[in-house]
Parts: C-alpha cells; structure tokens; sequence
C-alpha cells in the first residue's frame, strides 16, 4: 500500500528567535494548523538565448519565501510576532502581558511543519516576520474549525529548508482552545450581546528588504514596519439606530470601547481602542432580524493578556 501524508498527522511549532535567520528548535505546539506556502524561485526569463529560436529559457532568481498560517489559539503569545515585544506584570501564578508600544518592531520566529509518516516530511521556516494578521469569531460555526476562534497570520520568511527529522521538543498548553462564546464587544461603554461574528485585522506592511547584495544569496534581510493599521468588522443584530448614529454624526464612538476574548477573570485578551470609527449599512433583511455588518477602523488598539503564562516572546 502507498502511504500519503496526512494533514491530520502534522505538528506545527513554533519559537522565538535569538538572531534573525538562525533557525531556532521551536518549543510551542499549536492545534488546528494550516500552512500554505507562497514561496518561488523567482525564474528571471531570457527572451533572446541567443539559439535562434523563439522558445525562451530561464535562470533562478530571488527566493521568495512568504506562507499563510492559521490556527486556533490556546493562548496569545503570537501577538509578540504582530505587535512586538511586551511588558509583564508578575503576580504569579498570574501574568499579566501588556503591548502598548507604537511603534515596536516585532522579533522574528522559526516556524517547523513535521508530518508524521514512516519517514518524517518536515518542512522549517527561519527569519518569520508577520505582515498581517486577521483574528476572527463566527458564533454559527463553518469552515473547518467550527466556533473556535482563529488566527491567520501572513508571513514572510528568510529561507526554509526539507528534512526527515524534526528539530526540538516542542509542546502544546493544556488549556482550552478559544471559542467564539468567550468573545465579549463594548461600544461606548456598553455591552453588544448581539454579536454575530467579526474580524481584526492588523496590517505592519513590512518593506520587501530584498537589496542587490552579493552576500544575501537572494534571500531578503530582516524587513521591518512601515504603518501598523488596525481595522475589522462587527456583524451585529440591530436593535436600534445607536451604531448607524456613530456613523451620520461623523463622531468617532465615544466612552470605553472594548473587545474580550475572556475565559475567565485571568485568563483573557482584551483590546482597547483608541479613536474608534464605524462604517455601518443599513441593509434590509426580509427573512430574519436586520443584520448590520459594521466596518471599523481605529487609530490603535492596546493590547492586554492575562494568563498563567510566565513568559511571552521578547517580553521586558
């Protein structure tokens, strides 16, 4: 029989590197990952070979190395990859992460896909930099992870390499996956218990760092930040004119506006936002209650994780 590689069968780890580019043996497993690979080798075409023919040929070019990962999290230390380092709170066994810098470049991670099979395919990642990130909830369910929540980060990379063994002994937490019932919006200081769904999106647009230098071997250098933008979206049941009021007076939402992924008084992430702007239509719905799908932007939204974790990645 011919064996196939399983999906199922894969382990997805990650850590935080030391260097930028130095593969480092990931620790951390995460659950319900995906990894789709965008990577090229860039074949720059000759048109004129110089055979007198008018088939062109090809030489290999830069190594593009860029993937999609998405997966549900247990826990939030990915968001040092997003936003950069944070600052702790020890209060142990609690901890508190705060992220609250503006202008902080994230710290690269090494990123290993091992499937299992007779002989281990293993794919692994070095100098991982995220470009954007979309968190996002469904209370009905779909796709392939139901009602947890879920992480897509779209990344760039410095090189990855193919082997038969995987590097490290990561682990996974113990705690429960996050769910879609653990979410928790505030606008204008008060709760919306209509929440239907909804997304984050952080952009970094990282610069491309690819240079004519000799010594780089077409691989990129560490790319940087060039403008974080924070937006998203809210699908809601409307009750009243409240969010679409936000919109005509052209104000942005006054008082505390939040967003909890909460499974408990420790154990959450919280954004707050700061100059927060809805754009809302006004739709028409003939078979069930009004769905409004608010679209957000906000000038920042502060970061806040408590959890038993004693350590994020570049943590102070």
């Amino acid at each position: 029989m011919v064996e196939v590689l399983l999906g199922k069968r894969e382990v997805t780890s990650f850590a935080e590197e030391g260097t930028y580019g130095s593969f480092t043996n990931p620790t951390v497993i995460i659950k319900n990952a995906r990894v789709e690979p965008q990577s090229s080798e860039d074949w720059q075409e000759i048109l004129q070979a110089g055979s007198g023919v008018i088939y062109p040929t090809a030489q290999v070019g830069n190594k593009i190395r860029a993937f999609r990962l998405t997966y549900n999290p247990q826990d939030w230390r990915m968001l040092s990859f997003i936003l950069g380092g944070s600052s702790l709170t020890d209060a142990n066994p609690i901890y508190t992460h705060s992220y609250t810098g503006y202008d902080t470049d994230p710290v690269s991670f090494s990123l290993q896909r091992d499937i299992y099979a007779s002989t281990h395919s293993v794919r692994k990642w070095d100098g991982c930099k995220v470009n954007t990130a979309t968190l996002s909830w469904n209370i009905a369910g779909g796709g392939m992870t139901g009602r947890f929540v879920e992480l897509a980060l779209d990344c760039v990379a410095q090189d990855v390499s193919i082997a038969t063994s995987a590097s490290g002994s990561p682990s996974a937490a113990s705690t429960d996956l996050f769910e879609a019932k653990h979410v928790q919006l505030t606008l204008n200081t008060s709760a919306v218990n209509e929440l239907l769904s909804g997304t984050v999106v952080w952009e970094n647009k990282l610069h491309d760092s690819m240079y004519a230098d000799y010594a780089s071997s077409g691989e990129i250098s560490e790319p940087e930040p060039t403008v974080r933008r924070v937006s998203g979206t809210f699908l809601v049941h409307a009750q009243d004119n409240t969010f679409l009021d936000f919109q005509y007076n052209r104000v942005v939402v006054p008082g505390t506006n939040t967003l909890e992924f909460k499974r408990g008084t420790n154990d959450y992430l919280k954004l707050t936002f700061t100059n927060l702007r809805l754009t809302v239509p006004d739709t028409t719905t003939l078979d069930g209650p009004n769905i409004v799908d608010i679209s957000w932007t906000a000038d920042y939204a502060a970061a806040e994780v408590k959890d038993a974790i004693s350590s994020y990645p570049d943590e102070t």
